[in-house]
């Protein structure tokens, strides 16, 4: 999470623990991309991750998780728990 946040990454995971601990610590980077998918990668899938940054990219630079699961994506900014960005 430091390396990505130093660097200017966003985390791509399955692991629901990184936005765990940027609520939990009120972080605002790295930016989070939480894959709720349990299949492998597919093209398909890949070109949808891609399509998803595009549309939220603002929000990706700027602080935010997004959750994508099938085509349902949902994009909170962080901090999570700030109702005022949320």
């Amino acid at each position: 999470m430091r390396y990505a946040s130093a660097h200017g990454h966003v985390v791509l995971t399955r692991d629901i623990d990184f936005s765990t601990i940027l609520a939990a610590t009120s972080g605002v980077t790295p930016s989070v991309i939480h894959l709720r998918r349990q299949d492998r990668f597919s093209e398909d899938f890949a070109r949808l991750v891609a399509s998803a940054m595009r549309q939220v990219e603002h929000e990706l630079a700027a602080g935010a998780v997004l959750s994508l699961k099938g085509s349902r994506m949902r994009v909170r900014r962080l901090p999570i728990g700030n109702t005022a960005s949320d």
